[in-house]
């Protein structure tokens, strides 16, 4: 999986593309089109992860996936 994350701050706008690997979970077909239930469902509970990682820092994180593979 992989998706990119964007910390805003006063000054500048700053992405970070990493890749994560989930083993708790089976890779399916429909995983690797963004536009299936699955992948929107499974997208959302893992930007929603690294956005709790992120909570403490100041101004606004937002995670977005961008694929599974």
């Amino acid at each position: 999986m992989t998706f990119a994350l964007h910390v805003a701050t006063n000054v500048r706008v700053e992405f970070f593309r990493i890749t994560i690997n989930i083993t708790s979970t089976s890779y399916r077909e429909e995983l690797g089109d963004r536009s299936s239930a699955e992948f929107h469902e499974l997208a959302a509970a893992v930007g929603a992860e690294v956005e709790h990682i992120y909570q403490d820092i100041a101004g606004q994180q937002t995670a977005n996936v961008l694929q599974f593979r």
